[in-house]
């Protein structure tokens, strides 16, 4: 991403998928084939076609190594969380884990 201002965007309609269209200004993330969650593997160029053909400003997303999200991805998507459950708060400190270990990386990427 060339501007930090772009990373904003991923949390603009945060239950959406990070590949459609976001801000006022119709962004779109150009994202690596294997950001594509599984259900979506199948339709990428699909949706790639869909949802950038309008929009006014296509923003590249750098493939990296992505870190391994198995212990918080244990947590259902629509359940709640709770730093009073031992497993949540483990789950919560392996992705600080994750935020504080990648910031180095992310912050040469931007």
């Amino acid at each position: 991403m060339s501007d930090r201002k772009d990373l904003l965007l991923f949390f603009d309609r945060p239950a959406e998928p990070c590949f459609m269209q976001k801000g006022d200004d119709l962004s779109v993330f150009m994202l690596p084939d294997n950001y594509y969650p599984e259900k979506y593997a199948n339709v990428k160029t699909t949706l790639t076609n869909r949802f950038g053909s309008t929009a006014r400003r296509a923003i590249p997303v750098a493939n990296i190594s992505l870190p391994d999200l198995s212990l918080p991805m244990e947590l259902p998507y629509n359940s709640q969380f709770s730093l009073f459950v031992n497993k949540h708060r483990e789950m919560s400190g392996r992705l600080i884990d994750i935020f504080l270990g990648s910031s180095s990386t992310i912050s040469s990427l931007v």
